[in-house]
């Protein structure tokens, strides 16, 4: 199972960088690499010494939404066009080096086979060349010898499906094809496509159906599923069928293909026997994620990932699941990662206390306790670690059953203490699983 990480911000590189051993890639958004260029082009440089690969999310079904959500305001509060996706636009070559404006696509625009021809080659060249030529620039600064610094997969330019299409599924397999024959002339290489639709798609066999008929014949390398707004713990059974009955289809018309989930956690790893052969997530959060905001989002609360469960719960929340637990019962039932393993050493109560500390600021309702930057980077090196350690017992089972079955043994186990409503989750998984 590959295990990729979607850089969000570039707070987050020190767990890159010291987490080398617990993930295979790295994916980094086209519009965070063009803001950050050196410095994003030198993690990635730092990173690929240590074996670590890394790919671009082109964004560019961005362009395709309302034009307010490429907008920022200004320090005197007037809208201007957000510059990184200005400049990516230009990138692309859908509009001129002197354009101020960002354009606006949609399924029309992309008609112009000229205009589709220049906006696949661009976008697959920015992919190709942009970190290579970065550290190009910049390699007086850099002590080792830069070498070919290119990326693991190029990512053919994408479009988000609506349920009702409007035309996008037909542009999207264009815009494959396209880039199929490009990358291979151009580069010497391969393309991926992006699956990036509606999620309740997944509530209606009929529209997956589509889907799969429209891109299953695609002659592309493998497929980077985005089902926007999906969310694992939270989606119903038909749903959570629906995106097994997906990748089935998709597997059984290109058994040849790879299937990765740009937005996934645990569940879609357990797909690994229906054909996913990898997933993608920030640090400790984007297991799900809509196609709005474009960017960002704030930073996440600090959350403990519940292992048993494969969720996160509230900080308080872990005070209640581990109080009655012994030391040895901690490791054996709810966590046996590095992190957990250290704070242990004096006990489950100093561990409780050393995941709820806090600092106190003041706020405009007063003063709040908010959780100590120690305590984000424990709770984040304990997700990483954690789901480096499921994937691995995912790679050693010899099929479902050993993994199916402790899914509803923490439902009996954590339902009375976290509520029944909140595990649930985990009779759908096994339900849809059989």
């Amino acid at each position: 199972m590959n295990h990729i990480i979607r850089l969000g911000t570039h707070a987050e590189k020190v767990y890159l960088q010291r987490a080398t051993a617990w993930y295979n890639e790295v994916l980094i958004n086209a519009n965070l690499l063009d803001f950050t260029a050196s410095s994003t082009s030198y993690l990635v440089f730092e990173l690929g010494q240590r074996h670590k690969g890394f790919f671009i999310d082109p964004v560019t079904y961005a362009f395709a939404l309302a034009p307010s959500h490429l907008m920022s305001k200004d320090s005197k509060g007037q809208e201007r066009p957000k510059q990184t996706f200005l400049s990516l636009a230009k990138e692309y070559g859908l509009v001129d080096q002197s354009s101020t404006q960002i354009p606006h696509v949609d399924s029309s625009t992309l008609q112009d086979a000229n205009l589709q021809q220049r906006f696949c080659f661009q976008v697959l060249a920015y992919q190709q060349r942009k970190v290579h030529d970065t550290l190009q620039a910049n390699s007086d600064f850099i002590s080792h010898a830069i070498g070919d610094v290119r990326p693991t997969r190029l990512v053919a330019p994408y479009f988000y499906l609506p349920q009702k299409d409007a035309g996008w599924s037909s542009i999207n397999a264009s815009l494959i094809r396209l880039s199929a024959e490009i990358a291979q002339k151009e580069f010497g290489r391969g393309v991926w496509g992006v699956i990036c639709f509606d999620g309740l798609i997944l509530d209606q066999n009929d529209l997956i159906d589509e889907i799969c008929e429209q891109y299953g014949e695609l002659p592309c390398e493998g497929y980077a599923l985005w089902a926007a707004d999906f969310d694992e713990t939270r989606a119903t059974l038909s749903q959570i069928r629906g995106l097994t009955r997906l990748v089935e289809t998709l597997k059984e018309k290109r058994p040849d293909a790879d299937i990765l989930s740009m937005y996934a956690g645990y569940f879609t790893a357990l797909l690994k026997w229906r054909g996913v052969s990898g997933i993608s997530h920030g640090v400790g959060y984007g297991e799900r994620r809509g196609i709005v905001p474009v960017v960002g989002g704030g930073i996440p609360p600090a959350r403990y990932y519940l292992p048993p469960i494969h969720e996160e719960i509230s900080i308080p929340e872990l005070g209640s699941v581990a109080r009655n637990y012994t030391t040895q019962q901690f490791e054996e039932e709810i966590c046996e990662c590095v992190i957990c393993r250290e704070l242990l050493r004096k006990g489950v109560q100093e561990l409780i206390d050393q995941y709820m500390d806090t600092d106190t600021r003041k706020s405009s309702t007063g003063s709040r306790g908010f959780p100590t930057p120690t305590v984000y980077r424990m709770t984040k090196f304990h997700f990483l670690h954690n789901r480096h350690l499921e994937l691995l017992r995912l790679e050693a089972a010899a099929d479902l059953a050993p993994l199916t079955s402790p899914l509803l043994e923490a439902y009996g186990k954590f339902g009375p203490i976290l509520g029944y409503s909140r595990v649930t989750f985990l009779e759908a998984w096994n339900k849809a699983l059989q």
